[in-house]
């Protein structure tokens, strides 16, 4: 037994011992468990942990279905007043005292441990807290497994988010608009200032997290990530909590600095700047973006985007939003100061930031820039200087100059490594760009024996760099330079011609692609007459009645396989991510080389949800949860989606490495695994960015549940009870019952596999996509939100607000067993999430003629 072995089968039975304890209620604190498993298995059994939790509450274990009447102890629900990923609030009676209030309904798709702590820690905090800018917290309680908090009930069911949202589709804000936002944030800080003199820190201020009563005051709810002075539970370091958009720099950097009130100064400056501009002072794509940004950059002047902002609130915002706190309001009672001065027209204390300092904090921002700027001006000023001289002043002159390009080098490098990230999607309008840039990095790479020379004199010191840290600066950054250059050169992994990790496809082999696009896939005498038998055959009602006479024309980028000849549908491959498929029989045969094969679905309006109220009603699920209901009908447009869930061997195609961990290069699992299984560990931001890159797009929910269904109704594609699922989906089951913790439930039958399996072992739907309910949890492409708003014509996609930061999953996987392989579950985990359980399935639109 190798090591690896052995430290996965110690780990998990110090995982079975730590159920066994939760289950007697005398487990240990997660963290202190997860301090005796060996370092390099911690992550996958947090994993296992967060799973397992939620997997008692998916089971019955938390909230059931609630509904208008029902009384759980002394309250009486009367309607529900909102609803995200992580709780339900609805509107009860106090039977007792005859008063309105709002009960908050723990309702976590995800670590439920986690969350019930932040329920007890909002009740610790509002026990601290009796002040009319704060939600009351009246008390807590459980009644048949539901966990809530009893707090004050604010008519009106309105939050600064939504007005924000609200003022952004009407008008722009007025003068007066203007003070009556400051009157509101003065009476924030003057709370806020209470909060903290009273030993609590919010770290969650955010728009959503304000409400307004009718009066039009402000009040401030939620404080389960609150921060309480002497609470041993809570520790004061900048642990990411809370929603990226607001954190401070000290939440973002991940426990490495402390943190004390001044972070809920820079989150409600935050606040007060979208509140003033109507825009988010830190936006991006994905967490990781925000938060660098967060970071690194700094939020332009307020009257950038608004001209009519007056100057003092201007000043007042950037001065809270200052990213080092020494440099910040002191406190809240300050910050409340100076918006209590301008509504006085009064000089406010807070100065706009001098034109020194904002030099200084661009230098930072551009080193390579700046020094190279500075050392520029500074060289050829010694130029004209030295040319009056005498001759030996010659060589510093030389060695001077070429300080200059050395560092010009570097950041044109750094410039072409930003550049390639913009030149996506795939298309043949950046021809000129993917030359231009290749012209550019073939000079650049023209001059590296230069700097490999010069490096060698430096070292050796036969050039004048200067002495002791001058000559070391120097040294470092052509060693630097010369490194950049050798990895933009890689023939496997460089930019120019290789695939790199981080930036995908080098551009030789984008420019390639493009300009041969449309002969390969549209034109050519070989695909020519294979898109014409397609576009004939689909648009046919005899020969494809399930299409319904639907006209295409031939889609740039893939090539038509056949009609399936058992779903009647038409399947396509992906020529960039891999070879065609080959077939035994009329059966489809994966390899490790095949590419990516799509299956056109046809146009349909079908019930996306499910209920388990009235088996009588569609989209009946005795096993549903309140997050699949109502079930509804969602109109979804023709669209591509892959047959199988990407491979590791695709994904190792496009992006240059195999991040999985059960995979052939797992040294205690080789032989084991191969490239034709489903590719894992990998997160929604890696997924959505390579997606795009592609012209591709992880599914919307209502996609995927269609493309699941397969024109079925019931639980499960397969049948209504979950023992259909033999032989038909890879599922945590008997077989694999030796490899999880005591306790886990598994299915009684035998699949044949530990983990996941190579794509396509088990049976097709009747749409023939495989695994849709196991091997891989599969990402979808909307946050987690109540069912009931609107969605985007055509592709279904969610577009109300809601939970903001949690990413939905769909499917079963190998890990668990079929309670949860069902059409209508619904997954949520945080997009940074990677795990061997976790891959994703990828569509693509059908391009229609214009």
């Amino acid at each position: 037994m190798n090591p690896d072995s052995r430290n996965l089968e110690a780990s998990l039975r110090r995982l079975d011992e730590y159920l066994e304890l939760r289950r007697t209620g005398a487990s240990p604190e997660e963290s202190t468990f997860l301090e005796g498993v060996p370092e390099d298995m911690r992550e996958d059994l947090a994993d296992l942990l967060r799973d397992q939790e939620f997997f008692d509450w998916q089971l019955g274990k938390g909230i059931p279905g609630l509904q208008p009447g029902d009384v759980l102890g002394d309250f009486r629900l009367q309607r529900e007043i909102g609803s995200g990923g992580m709780s339900v609030v609805w509107e009860a009676e106090q039977i007792s005292l005859g008063r309105k209030v709002a009960l908050k309904f723990l309702a976590p798709p995800v670590a439920n441990l986690r969350w019930l702590t932040r329920l007890q820690r909002e009740a610790r905090a509002g026990a601290r807290l009796a002040h009319p800018g704060i939600v009351q917290i009246h008390s807590v309680g459980t009644e048949r497994g539901c966990h809530f908090l009893v707090q004050e009930l604010v008519p009106g069911e309105r939050n600064l988010a939504k007005s924000l949202a609200q003022r952004r589709s009407v008008s722009r804000p007025t003068w007066p608009d203007f003070r009556r936002i400051a009157g509101f944030f003065l009476e924030l800080a003057e709370t806020m200032e209470f909060a903290h003199q009273a030993g609590v820190i919010h770290r969650d201020i955010k728009p959503s997290n304000i409400l307004i009563a009718p009066s039009g005051k402000p009040k401030i709810s939620d404080f389960g990530l609150a921060m309480l002075s002497g609470d041993p539970s809570v520790t004061g370091t900048g642990e990411f909590l809370g929603t990226p958009y607001y954190v401070s720099p000290e939440q973002a950097m991940y426990k490495r600095v402390p943190i004390d009130a001044r972070t809920d100064i820079f989150s409600l400056g935050v606040t007060f700047f979208e509140a003033l501009t109507l825009q988010r002072a830190f936006d991006g794509d994905s967490i990781p973006q925000v938060l660098d940004r967060i970071l690194h950059f700094d939020p332009p002047d307020p009257r950038r985007l608004r001209s009519q902002i007056p100057r003092d609130l201007a000043v007042i915002c950037m001065k809270a939003m200052e990213k080092n706190p020494d440099r910040r309001y002191r406190s809240m009672k300050a910050l409340a100061e100076d918006l209590r001065c301008y509504l006085a027209d009064l000089p406010i204390s807070a100065q706009p930031i001098s034109r020194l300092r904002m030099a200084g904090k661009w230098l930072r921002r551009h080193p390579i820039i700046s020094y190279s700027g500075a050392i520029a001006s500074v060289s050829f000023l010694a130029i004209l200087i030295l040319l009056v001289q005498v001759q030996t002043a010659r060589t510093e002159l030389e060695a001077l100059t070429s300080q200059v390009f050395e560092l010009s080098d570097d950041e044109k490098v750094l410039d072409l490594m930003e550049r390639a990230d913009r030149l996506w999607p795939l298309d043949p309008e950046f021809i000129p760009d993917y030359e231009q840039w290749l012209q550019e990095a073939e000079r650049l790479l023209l001059r590296l024996p230069v700097h490999r020379a010069r490096l060698e004199d430096v070292q050796a010191g036969r050039l004048s760099s200067g002495e002791g840290r001058e000559s070391i600066w120097w040294s470092h950054t052509l060693r630097r330079l010369i490194e950049r250059l050798e990895e933009l050169s890689n023939p496997e992994l460089g930019l120019i011609a290789g695939i790199h990790p981080k930036h995908g496809l080098g551009i030789k082999r984008r420019l390639s692609y493009v300009e041969s696009v449309q002969e390969k896939t549209v034109s050519g005498p070989e695909v020519g007459p294979l898109w014409q038998e397609a576009m004939d055959s689909i648009s046919d009602v005899m020969e494809c009645p399930r299409y319904g006479g639907l006209s295409i024309q031939p889609q740039a980028g893939l090539v038509p396989i056949r009609r399936n000849p058992k779903t009647g549908l038409w399947e396509f491959f992906f020529p960039l991510s891999g070879g065609p498929p080959q077939f035994e029989g009329t059966r489809m045969k994966i390899s490790e080389d095949t590419g990516l094969v799509f299956v056109l679905l046809p146009e349909a309006e079908f019930l996306i949800g499910a209920q388990n109220k009235n088996s009588d009603e569609p989209g009946y699920d005795e096993q549903a949860s309140a997050l699949e209901g109502e079930p509804h009908s969602v109109f979804l447009s023709a669209f591509f989606i892959s047959k199988y869930e990407l491979t590791q061997g695709q994904w190792q195609r496009l992006m240059g490495v195999n991040p999985a961990f059960y995979s052939p290069s797992n040294p205690s699992r080789s032989g084991e695994f191969t490239l034709t299984h489903p590719v894992e560990q990998v997160n929604w931001d890696q997924c959505n960015l390579l997606l795009k890159r592609l012209g591709l797009s992880l599914p919307t929910e209502a996609q995927w549940e269609y493309a699941a269904r397969a024109g079925t109704s019931g639980p499960r594609w397969t049948g209504q009870e979950a023992e259909t699922l033999e032989g038909a989906e890879n599922l945590c089951d008997d077989f694999a019952k030796s490899s999880m913790p005591g306790g886990w439930q598994c299915d009684p039958w035998h699949d044949g596999y530990l983990y996941h399996a190579p794509v396509g072992s088990f049976r097709p739907n009747d749409f023939g996509l495989y695994d849709v309910l196991g091997n891989v949890f599969e990402w979808c492409l909307e946050t987690m939100v109540p069912y009931g708003g609107k969605v985007k014509d055509g592709t279904g996609e969610r577009i109300q607000s809601g939970d903001t930061l949690h990413r939905v999953q769909r499917g079963g996987s190998w890990r668990f067993f079929s309670a949860l392989a069902r059409s209508g579950f619904r997954y949520a985990r945080i997009p940074t999430t990677k795990s061997s359980a976790i891959g994703c399935r990828p569509v693509r639109l059908l391009d229609r003629p214009e």
